[in-house]
């Protein structure tokens, strides 16, 4: 849904949308950095780990079908593959 703009007819954008400054990534603040190299980092790790050991390594969420049949697809072809599960559309 588009809102009419007097001077340039419809736009997709809506009355709501607000331009914003965007940090450039290759210079983040201090403590945001620290932050974001730490985020998760035992499941960043364990995939890490997962694919030096594994020729195929799925990561995924728990009740996503889309998975499932990927890890059937690879089963019914006997491809070898690690599925590490993390959090669910419920978490």
């Amino acid at each position: 849904m588009g809102y009419q703009r007097p001077d340039r007819g419809m736009d997709s954008r809506t009355e709501f949308d607000v331009a914003r400054h965007l940090v450039d990534e290759a210079h983040p603040h201090p403590a945001i950095r620290s932050l974001e190299v730490s985020y998760h980092l035992d499941k960043v790790q364990a995939v890490q780990a997962s694919m030096a050991e594994n020729q195929m390594v799925i990561v995924g969420m728990a009740g996503n079908p889309v998975l499932g049949n990927a890890r059937s697809a690879l089963q019914a072809h006997t491809i070898a593959s690690e599925y590490l599960e993390y959090g669910s559309y419920f978490n």
